[in-house]
This record gives structure tokens, C-alpha cells and sequence, in this order.
């Protein structure tokens, strides 16, 4: 009878360890609990998306923007320009006594015999100062211990010659300030007291006479105009025009003058002629 009653004890004792076990199982996989000893059990970690649509202000709910999936090309079109007035070629320079750099003023001085080159213009002179930081080029002329004057310069571009008591010029917008300056056209030679460069074909001058006598400095005649526009091998566009033999001026004056420059041979004084300008 004792050995019956353990065995209906030990019975009922391990029925309810199993209803407890059983319990504790069930608990745990309906809430998600202990799931570190159950690692075949998948719990979903990923929470629900709280964000709550938004409204403007009348209380109308916004609808998302809708996007086209494209990762769009934040790459701009390339807006570099290129720089005006660049340069086209190397300024060479050179001179026969001495070069001095100058770093504090960004010049380049040239003593002497000097040249500077650049593209189609040569510059010769008794003194250059380069200008590196403008791009400018100054040529004038050499003063020996006498006070005498030398070397005048000498502006070259391709065919056209100039050569003035001094002269600025800017390589990188070919533009230049000419001073006491004179040249040739096939039989006219034309002086300006100053001469701007404006391009490679158009000068404007101030104080200019006009002549075929071979002495510029006192010619036996010469038309003298107040301003001009030059255009080399072609033309002068004058304003006041008046007509000097011997220093002295004639009744010969127009308020207005087109004179052709004349390719060939030709003898005396060439007039002003009226007509259209080409």
C-alpha cells in the first residue's frame, strides 16, 4: 500500500512539472519571450513605419513626390570660359648691355639694342620695361651722359612699320599709345604726333601731317589735319584739313578729307578727294 501511494506521488508530480513546462513553452513563443533558446523561432524585429503624413495648412493631407528612380546628373556642364585677352605665343626678349627683373613692380628692364617679339610684332629700342602683371610693353629711347638721345624705336607688324619717339603697347588686347611717331605708305609719309592703335588695321591719330617730301622733320609742304582715322595701305578719314608750304598755312582748308593711299609711283602733293568711303 506504501509502494502505491509513492507511485501515484511520483505520477502526479511529473504531470505537473509537464503542465508547467508546457505552459512556460507556450507563454514564451505567444509573446515573443525568450527566444535566445529557441533560435529556430523568427521573431520580426522591423517596426512599422510611424511616419504620419503630413498636412498643409488648410488640413489637406500632401501627397509624397513621386520620383522617376533616375539618380539625376549633379554634374554641370563645364562653365569655364576662357580667360579674355590670353596670351597667344611666349614674349621673347632680349638685350645687348643688361636685363634687370624688377619683382616688386613686375617689370622686366631691357638696356640697349633690346627686342621684344611677340606673335607678328617686333619691338626694337635703346630701353624696353616689361610690364608682366599688365602685359605692357614701354619702348623708348636711349639718353647717353650727354643728354643725346639714340636708338629710336622701331614697331614692327608684319608688313607696317612705325617708328616713334615711344610707344605702350599692350600684347594681350594688341592695343598701343604711339608718340612722335612717322611712316611710310608706298609715296606718302605721314607723321602723328600721337597715335593710338586701336587694332591691327585702325589708328587714330591727333596732330598729324601728310606729305610726299622725304624730310619729315621740316618738309616744304604737307596737309595737316587735327584728327584722322588711319587704316594702313587703304585710307585716312580726316577732319580739319589744312593745307602749310614753308610752315606757313594757306587759304587751303576742308572741313573734311578722305585720302586714299595710292599703291605706285607718283609725283607731288596727293589732294584730298571726296567721294564714298569704302
Amino acid at each position: 500500500m506504501l509502494q502505491y501511494k509513492r507511485q501515484l506521488t511520483f505520477i502526479i508530480s511529473l504531470l505537473v512539472v509537464s503542465c508547467c513546462f508546457w505552459y512556460s513553452e507556450s507563454f514564451a513563443f505567444k509573446t515573443g519571450g525568450f527566444n535566445y533558446t529557441y533560435p529556430w523561432v523568427a521573431r520580426d524585429t522591423i517596426k512599422k513605419d510611424t511616419i504620419e503624413p503630413k498636412n498643409d495648412r488648410r488640413g489637406r493631407r500632401i501627397k509624397p513626390k513621386k520620383t522617376s528612380g533616375k539618380a539625376k546628373d549633379s554634374l554641370k556642364n563645364d562653365t569655364i570660359k576662357k580667360p579674355k585677352n590670353t596670351l597667344e605665343d611666349i614674349v621673347k626678349y632680349k638685350a645687348k648691355d643688361s636685363i634687370v627683373f624688377n619683382r616688386i613692380k613686375n617689370e622686366i628692364i631691357l638696356y640697349n639694342e633690346t627686342n621684344v617679339q611677340y606673335t607678328d610684332i617686333d619691338i626694337t629700342a635703346g630701353v624696353d620695361v616689361i610690364n608682366y602683371e599688365k602685359g605692357e610693353v614701354y619702348a623708348g629711347r636711349l639718353k647717353d651722359s650727354l643728354g643725346e638721345y639714340s636708338q629710336h624705336p622701331v614697331f614692327k607688324q608684319g608688313s607696317d612699320v612705325i617708328e616713334p619717339d615711344s610707344i605702350r603697347f599692350n600684347y594681350r588686347n594688341q592695343k598701343a599709345i604711339i608718340r612722335n611717331a612717322y611712316t611710310k605708305q608706298d609715296e606718302n609719309n605721314i607723321k602723328g604726333e600721337i597715335i593710338k592703335k586701336e587694332n591691327d588695321s585702325t589708328y587714330f591719330m591727333r596732330n598729324a601731317i601728310i606729305t610726299t617730301a622725304e624730310d619729315l622733320d621740316d618738309p616744304d609742304y604737307y596737309i595737316k589735319v587735327r584728327k584722322a582715322k588711319f587704316v594702313p595701305k587703304k585710307k585716312i578719314i580726316a577732319g580739319f584739313s589744312n593745307m602749310y608750304i614753308v610752315d606757313i598755312p594757306t587759304p587751303l582748308a576742308i572741313p573734311f578729307a578722305y585720302y586714299p593711299m595710292v599703291s605706285g609711283r607718283s609725283s607731288g602733293l596727293i589732294f584730298p578727294t571726296f567721294g564714298e568711303v569704302n
